[in-house]
This record gives C-alpha cells, sequence and structure tokens, in this order.
C-alpha cells in the first residue's frame, strides 16, 4: 500500500497536515496502522467509497435497525447488492441484542465472507451498541465488521483496534467539533478494496492503470482547510480529554432525561438502565409530546424559546419501526462540551410550558 498523502510536491503543506492529522486521529480512535487512516469530505462519503469497494457481490450484508440512510441508501440503491442485505433488529429502545445478531449471523453467514454495519452510538436514541461483543460473533462466522462512530467519535471513547473492527467511519463535524465537509474512514490492511474514485494524486503521474492492485485511496485537491480544522479541534479533544468529555456529556444527559420523564406527557425512548449504567447512553436524547407532533413542537421550541432541536426521522428511517415513532419521527436533542446545566434546565423549563399549553 503506498502512502496516503497528496505528494503535491517534494514537502507539501498538505502532506505534513495529512500525517500529524493522522497520527492524532489514530489516538483518539485507537489505531495501530496510522497509514490505513484515510481522508474524505464526511461519513456519507466514507460509507458510499466502503460499501461499494469492498466486493460484497454475492455475499451476505447484515445492518443493524439503527443505521443513518448513508448506509442504506448506498445498499438499497445498489442493483447488486440490494438483494443481499438483511436487517438486525433492534428492541423499543434502539438496542440491537449479541443473541439476534447471532441468530442471523447462523442463518445467513456463508463461506464466501460478508459485512456487519454496525452504528456504535444510535443519533436516534443516544444507545450505545457492544461494539467489541458484535464484532467477536461476526469474525466467529467469516463476516468482516463496519462500525460508524459518527456520533461518539471525540464524546466517548473509541477503540477500532480493542474492538477488532475492520473499518470504521468517522464524520469531522460532531464530537469531533471540526468544521463541515471533512472526515474519514480507517480500512484495517490486507482487505481487497477497490477505490470508488479514480484522479489526480501528484504521484506517479505516468500510469494510468492499477492494474497490480497497489491502489490509491484520496485523490484529487486535499481539503487542506478542512483537514487543518478538524487538527486543530482534534487537538483540543485530547487535550481535553475523551474520558472528560464523556462524563460530562453524560452528566447533562442524564439530568435532561430524568428531568423529562419527571413531566407528565412526555416520552423518551431510552431504558432506565441505560442512565444508570455509565456507558450505555451517548449525548442524544429523543422524546416526544403527547399529542403534539415532533415538528410542531420543534417550531415551537424555535420561535418562542429559541432552542433548536432536531424533529422527524433524523435520516435513521428503520429504528422508528421499532420505537413505534414512523409517522411522525421524534424530537431530538444534542449535547457536546460546550453545553451547560443551565440550558438543559431551560429546555426542561420550555418543554414544560408546551405540555400545559
Amino acid at each position: 500500500q503506498s502512502p496516503p498523502s497528496a505528494f503535491r510536491s517534494t514537502e507539501s503543506a498538505a502532506d505534513t497536515l495529512g500525517d500529524t492529522l493522522r497520527q492524532r486521529l489514530a489516538t483518539l480512535l485507537g489505531i495501530s496502522h496510522l497509514d490505513r487512516i484515510f481522508f474524505s469530505s464526511g461519513a456519507t462519503d466514507s460509507l458510499n467509497r466502503l460499501l461499494l469497494g469492498l466486493s460484497l457481490t454475492d455475499k451476505p450484508i447484515l445492518v443493524t435497525a439503527t443505521e443513518h440512510n448513508s448506509v442504506l441508501r448506498p445498499l438499497w440503491n445498489h442493483p447488486q447488492l440490494q438483494r443481499q442485505i438483511q436487517v438486525i433488529p433492534c428492541d423499543n429502545h434502539g438496542e440491537v441484542h449479541n443473541s439476534t445478531v447471532e441468530d442471523l449471523l447462523k442463518k445467513y453467514a456463508n463461506p464466501t465472507g460478508g459485512l456487519l454495519v454496525l452504528n456504535h452510538c444510535s443519533n436516534v436514541t443516544g444507545h450505545i451498541q457492544d461494539v467489541a461483543a458484535i464484532c467477536h460473533l461476526a469474525h466467529r462466522y467469516g463476516m468482516m465488521v463496519l462500525v460508524d462512530v459518527s456520533q461518539s467519535a471525540g464524546c466517548m471513547i473509541v477503540d477500532a483496534d480493542g474492538w477488532n473492527c475492520d473499518a470504521l467511519v468517522f464524520t469531522g463535524h460532531k464530537a469531533l467539533l471540526g468544521p463541515q465537509s471533512i472526515g474519514g474512514y480507517y480500512l484495517r490492511p490486507n482487505i481487497p478494496f477497490t477505490p470508488l474514485l479514480y484522479g489526480g494524486t501528484g504521484r506517479d503521474s505516468s500510469r494510468l492503470s492499477y492494474d497490480d492492485g497497489n491502489y490509491e485511496y484520496e485523490v484529487g485537491t486535499p481539503n487542506t482547510p478542512g483537514m487543518a480544522g478538524l487538527l486543530a479541534a482534534v487537538d483540543y479533544v485530547l487535550e481535553y480529554g475523551v474520558r472528560c468529555i464523556e462524563e460530562k456529556t453524560q452528566q447533562l444527559t442524564h439530568l435532561l432525561i430524568n428531568k423529562l420523564r419527571a413531566i407528565h406527557g412526555v416520552t423518551v425512548y431510552c431504558l432506565e438502565s441505560q442512565v444508570k449504567e455509565y456507558g450505555r447512553q451517548g449525548p442524544v436524547v429523543s422524546f416526544n409530546i403527547q399529542g403534539l407532533a415532533s415538528s410542531d413542537a420543534g417550531y415551537i421550541l424555535a420561535n418562542s424559546y429559541d432552542i433548536i432541536l432536531r424533529s422527524g426521522l433524523h435520516c435513521s428511517p428503520l429504528i422508528h419501526h421499532y420505537l413505534g415513532t414512523t409517522d411522525g419521527g421524534t424530537l431530538r436533542a444534542s449535547f457536546s462540551v460546550m453545553n451547560t446545566e443551565e440550558e438543559v434546565l431551560a429546555l426542561v423549563n420550555a418543554i414544560g410550558e408546551v405540555v400545559r399549553l
């Protein structure tokens, strides 16, 4: 595998910046093979590249019901892949149970291999899946595992090597606190992978064909401003400490959940045990107000209280079947380390007033 840098000059700024950013991300994401971290425009870009480049034709593809449309749509719209998809159900709080995973692996895994796609932290309910155990199960049945850490990277511990996952996707603009349109993916060494995109790399420009399989995965002009912004953000996250960020955001999350559960007419979509057990609930809370569509509640909060929440299906349509919210979705509050307890209490007070309307 050739080095992934852009090679635009003998010592280009993009090369140095990219190498430094890869080192920081490797530390943050628990990756030892930092040369296997590749940059893209974000998680959607990365997922399309992986799902369409991993030689999955005629192989089983298992996806959890918690997945985002950036996973579902590339698969459902690919004529050669859509017939191979099996959905792993979740419960009505967004948890994917290991026993359910193993049942489907027993049923669909075959000697040709295949892929299991797993969302580390649901962007709808905030439930954190048991990634290490599911990777172990999948490997026992000869399946690769692709883990989406878009919602968790930067606000909770991510350990690609410890999980033993085969691929991992991240985005820069969420808990990594970076700019939009920068992200990337990690792919374990020695996994056959064909690029989705081809073009200039500034390296061996006379070469037109990659017949030897020694592909290059970063082509075109690199997003140097995005990389610089992400590097500054990742440095901040590392200096603050991911464990400290996780503790603060979990405190805010648990405060909101407990306060919302005390309001009659509000349904919160998570288990009580998730709130009590450290490491099971990410900084995402979905809820609904009885008798009020999530879109209407979101409009009222935005225009009367200057509080912005997301409403609807959150680009994750399958999970709502299990939550019982397919019609209107949910209201979703998300936290970062920048939020405060006062802001959480202001949201709770606003919801209390809306319920009494």
